[in-house]
């Protein structure tokens, strides 16, 4: 991987493109998932000269992860799902009261496994495995996911998730 020559935010990019575009029931094994990247560089999804930057075997292994499997059952599937909404200033910004700010986002995966689940999952490219750093990072942002995704089907999320691409590691939040 030629990484150092994107920057991070670029390579967050890449990466977030690569799994909203692949076709996630057809990545099965290595050979399925460079398919697939050649499918997106001749839908130019991608950059020919990205191609060499992507970590294939993060990727596989987010497929064949236990929420993978469960992801190519799924009953429906929401990629990059955006939302705005309203909330309480201070929950961000504790010196704020009584005053709303407006929340956006992009919700990376959300899905409704074959039990009837409701499963969010957040894609990261931090260089980090640590899951105490991750957790502390991005808890609130995975709860107004949850919030958001909540008010937008009316159902409850059962299950949230990051996914470190980096490094390719599940963590539970």
């Amino acid at each position: 991987q030629e990484n150092a020559k994107l920057t991070s935010t670029e390579y967050g990019t890449l990466m977030h493109s690569v799994m909203e575009h692949i076709d996630h029931k057809n990545a099965n094994d290595l050979g399925s998932v460079k398919e697939e990247i050649k499918r997106l560089l001749t839908r130019d999804i991608i950059k020919k000269e990205d191609e060499k930057r992507i970590n294939l075997n993060n990727v596989l292994s987010f497929f064949h992860s236990d929420i993978g499997e469960r992801l190519k059952q799924a009953k429906s599937v929401y990629k990059e799902l955006p939302f705005s909404r309203f909330i309480n200033a201070e929950r961000i910004y504790k010196e704020a009261q009584n005053e709303k700010i407006i929340t956006q986002g992009i919700i990376d995966l959300l899905f409704i496994d074959e039990s009837d689940k409701l499963v969010l999952v957040d894609y990261k490219t931090d260089n980090t495995s640590s899951v105490k750093t991750i957790k502390e990072r991005y808890s609130i942002q995975i709860s107004l996911y949850r919030e958001a995704a909540e008010e937008i089907l009316k159902r409850k999320v059962n299950e949230s998730y990051i996914y470190l691409l980096s490094v390719g590691k599940i963590i539970s939040v």
